[in-house]
């Protein structure tokens, strides 16, 4: 009844009816990405590798552009809009990390480029 996209973050394709449930903290689902720095970083090494691939497929190459400005973007939105600051260290080398996630995304999207 559902499928999941091959491509990171995308919605599942679902077969029969959808419900909304209510914003209820007993009908939330705790989502754990990672327990230590080496399990969230070998998680993005993973990810980055899958991005670069579905950016290269999509017909994307390799930017001077995207290699400053999405890394960038994420420190923007995680760290101010999404008010990363908040937590303290743990905000900030969060930001980081997936900062540095993307900047591996573009170097290996810029390895299949050349």
């Amino acid at each position: 009844k559902i499928v999941w996209p091959k491509k990171i973050h995308q919605y599942p394709q679902v077969k029969g009816k959808v419900l909304d449930l209510p914003a209820k903290e007993e009908l939330a689902i705790e989502h754990l990405n990672y327990e230590s720095v080496s399990q969230f970083l070998s998680r993005q090494n993973r990810y980055s590798e899958i991005l670069a691939q579905n950016y290269f497929d999509e017909g994307q190459r390799f930017s001077w552009f995207n290699f400053f400005w999405r890394p960038t973007r994420i420190f923007l939105q995680r760290y101010l809009r999404h008010a990363g600051f908040l937590d303290g260290f743990h905000g900030l080398a969060i930001t980081f990390l997936a900062m540095f996630s993307q900047i591996a995304t573009e170097v290996k999207l810029w390895e299949k480029s050349s």
